[in-house]
C-alpha cells in the first residue's frame, strides 16, 4: 500500500509554507516505518497529517498515544480544517500510558472487526520511560514484546480479513 504525505497542509506560516510545499511527498512502501527525530520537531503532527489524510479517504485509523502528553501538546490540524471536520471520526484513538498498555493492546488488537489501515504509535520513549524498567535490557525487552505483540496481532487480522495496512511508531 503505498500513500502519500504532504507536509505543506499543515503548516501555517507562509514562509514555511513554501519550501515544504517544494519538497517531494513522502510515499511509504512498507507495511511498518519507524520515524524518529529530536523531541519538538513534529513527528506527532506528521504522523497525524497521515492519519487524517486516510481518514479524508475513507479509511480507519488507530492513533495510539499517551493521553496526558497529547493534552499538554495538542495536535496541529491541517490549515484551514475544523476539529469538527467528518474525517476525525475515522480516527481512534487509544490511550495507553506504558509498554505494558501497549502490549495488552497489541495482544487483542486481532479482536477488532477489520484491520484498520494505519496503526500509529506516538512516542515510544515516552511509553518506554513511564514503564519504569531497571536497566537497559529489560527496557530493549520491553520494547520489543510490545512491538512485536501489535505487529502479530495486525498481521493475524490482515491474513484474516485479507487487507493490507500500514503501521507506524516515533
Amino acid at each position: 500500500m503505498a500513500s502519500s504525505i504532504s507536509l505543506g497542509q499543515f503548516v501555517h506560516q507562509p514562509s514555511q509554507q513554501l519550501s515544504i510545499n517544494a519538497l517531494p511527498h513522502m510515499q511509504l512502501q512498507t507495511p511498518r516505518c519507524l520515524l524518529f527525530g529530536p523531541q519538538r520537531s513534529g513527528k506527532t503532527s506528521l504522523l497525524f497529517q497521515y492519519a487524517f489524510q486516510l481518514a479524508c479517504s475513507g479509511q480507519e485509523v488507530v492513533f495510539i498515544c499517551d493521553r496526558a502528553q497529547l493534552e499538554q501538546s495538542p495536535l496541529l490540524l491541517p490549515v484551514g480544517v475544523s476539529h469538527q471536520h467528518a474525517a476525525f471520526s475515522k480516527i481512534h484513538f487509544k490511550y495507553v500510558q506504558d509498554l505494558h498498555q501497549l502490549r495488552t493492546y497489541g495482544a487483542c488488537i486481532h479482536l477488532l472487526q477489520e484491520p484498520p489501515a494505519a496503526v500509529i504509535v506516538d512516542d515510544l520513549a515516552h511509553l518506554l520511560a513511564n514503564a519504569r524498567l531497571p536497566d537497559k535490557r529489560a527496557r530493549d525487552t520491553e520494547v520489543t514484546r510490545a512491538l512485536a505483540y501489535l505487529a502479530d496481532g495486525l498481521d493475524q487480522l490482515r491474513c484474516v480479513c485479507k487487507q493490507p495496512g500500514t503501521w507506524l511508531h516515533t
